[in-house]
């Protein structure tokens, strides 16, 4: 794992193994809920990610992102509109 300014850098090759450990494999169909966050800091950003996941479940598998809000639109108070 390769490190900038003190932080550990994961590469496509670590994602891909790292989604193999936990079972993921070629035909699967995956859903996929999560926040780049959660990766810590991933080269390439989301894109690599992504592309990672499309590697581990090949063209016979299925790769589902939802991108819905998870709860209701907020009304934004006075403060809100002023930031």
């Amino acid at each position: 794992m390769k490190k900038i300014k003190d932080r550990k850098v994961l590469t496509k090759l670590e994602l891909i193994q790292g989604f193999r450990d936990i079972g993921l494999s070629s035909g699967m169909f995956v859903e996929v809920h999560s926040s780049l966050s959660s990766f810590g800091y991933v080269e390439g950003g989301a894109e690599t990610v992504i592309s990672s996941l499309k590697v581990i479940v090949g063209e016979c598998g299925a790769l589902i992102m939802p991108s819905f809000p998870m709860s209701l639109p907020q009304t934004l108070t006075e403060v809100d509109k002023k930031l």
